[in-house]
């Protein structure tokens, strides 16, 4: 009965009243039970109306009605069903900074909503957030870019957040001056989000990211933000268009740093992406070199010993490639990636990986020289071996098999015992 009573009072003709009523409404939706009373009572109109009010205190509770209700999922179709977006922008232009949060805050909560997400874009709400996070207020610049993270994440919505100015803001955040870790993580955040797509991979490049990406990776010691920036990196390579000639040595030294550093502390995701990355830039020689020149090989070779699965198979993958550059291979082959390489491949299976066994033993076999006594074969015991999966398999002898197109090589993968766990392989029924 209260609730039916301050919903009526709010839509009193006077002040005093109708801003009273609202208070008395705000501090009754911090419970839960009472918003299902709220929305059925036709509360929403009651607030709509009184957001046109001229008096800040009443437009601070509007904008606290707003803001209690928009963490529950089960109102946003309430509130944007009964067309309360505009009411609620305008809460965000006023002159009182207060009710401006409240109002951004709930913004916020409304884009978080997997099904509104283009709507709320349609409807004003994309443009309102790049705003709200070009806005001198620190506070009010982390919730317009949380909203644009939210919206980032519909992939309808990545291309028009780009092309609405929206990465002119995210920039600004990574190089503001109180480097508050807020505003990185939304802006990091919200641009792995953005480079998922394929246009804006390139023009992410073009106006200007790569300074942003290695200025976050040697700043930043916070392990979402270095996530992200590992995210970035590897959906920018994915793109043909960035191999040859956009990154450079600055680029490529930071990727190697970071994944270093996520190597170093069990970060999984991150060293992952950065794996994926250097694997994308990997296809060309040019990069290749690159990678080599910069102390990689010791990088990559170190992430073969992972703890992680997922960082074993990339890292393999990198090495395959980087393997495939005559000058290279000697490199890898006395970095200690053989011991390493041989650990992974000793596996029972019987598929399609024997074809990269059978061509990295003909290989070696063609140096006459190789004299190696190989225990007899015998059954293999699973116990005694990783149980890795078949694309870590694949890799590590995907880079043995191009190791061993270089005659100087044999006799080492001879010595540091790769013949066995190869001919297991083969004898594998």
């Amino acid at each position: 009965a209260a609730m039916h009573i301050m919903i009526f009072e709010m839509k009193s003709k006077h002040l005093s009243i109708a801003r009273e009523s609202s208070r008395a409404v705000s501090n009754m939706l911090s419970s839960k039970s009472f918003h299902r009373i709220f929305l059925d009572e036709n509360g929403l109109y009651s607030l709509f109306k009184l957001c046109k009010s001229l008096d800040i205190e009443t437009l601070y509770n509007c904008a606290l009605i707003y803001r209690k209700l928009s963490p529950v999922l089960t109102n946003h179709d309430h509130i944007i069903g009964k067309k309360g977006l505009p009411a609620l922008q305008n809460l965000t232009r006023t002159s009182d900074i207060q009710v401006n949060l409240q109002a951004a805050a709930a913004l916020r909560d409304l884009a978080s909503n997997n099904n509104f997400k283009t709507i709320l874009a349609e409807e004003g709400c994309l443009l309102r957030a790049i705003e709200l996070a070009s806005d001198l207020n620190t506070q009010l610049k982390i919730l317009g870019i949380g909203t644009l993270r939210h919206l980032a994440v519909h992939t309808r919505v990545k291309r028009p957040i780009v092309k609405e100015g929206g990465l002119g803001p995210l920039f600004l955040g990574i190089e503001d001056p109180s480097q508050d870790i807020d505003l990185l993580r939304q802006c990091s955040a919200t641009l792995a989000l953005l480079a998922e797509n394929t246009e804006n991979q390139i023009t992410l490049i073009q106006d200007g990211i790569l300074p942003r990406l290695v200025f976050l990776s040697n700043s930043s010691n916070h392990p979402e933000i270095q996530s992200d920036v590992a995210k970035i990196y590897a959906s920018l390579t994915s793109n043909n268009e960035n191999i040859n000639g956009v990154l450079g040595n600055i680029e490529v030294q930071s990727i190697l740093k970071l994944t270093e550093t996520a190597h170093q502390q069990s970060m999984e995701n991150c060293c992952r992406d950065c794996l994926v990355a250097l694997g994308n830039l990997a296809i060309s020689s040019k990069n290749q070199l690159l990678i080599s020149k910069l102390g990689g090989i010791g990088i990559i070779v170190m992430c073969l010993n992972s703890i992680f699965e997922t960082n074993q198979r990339y890292a393999c993958r990198v090495l395959y490639r980087l393997a495939s550059h005559n000058e290279i291979q000697l490199e890898i082959l006395h970095g200690g990636a053989i011991p390493l390489l041989n650990k992974l491949i000793s596996y029972n299976t019987n598929d399609s990986r024997l074809n990269n066994s059978t061509i990295s033993l003909s290989h070696s076999s063609s140096l006459s020289s190789i004299s190696v006594n190989l225990p007899a074969y015998q059954p293999i015991n699973q116990n005694n071996y990783n149980q890795n999966s078949a694309l870590v398999k694949k890799y590590a002898l995907m880079t043995l098999c191009n190791i061993s197109t270089n005659e100087l090589s044999h006799s080492y993968i001879a010595e540091q015992g790769s013949f066995l766990p190869l001919l297991q392989l083969l004898s594998d029924p």
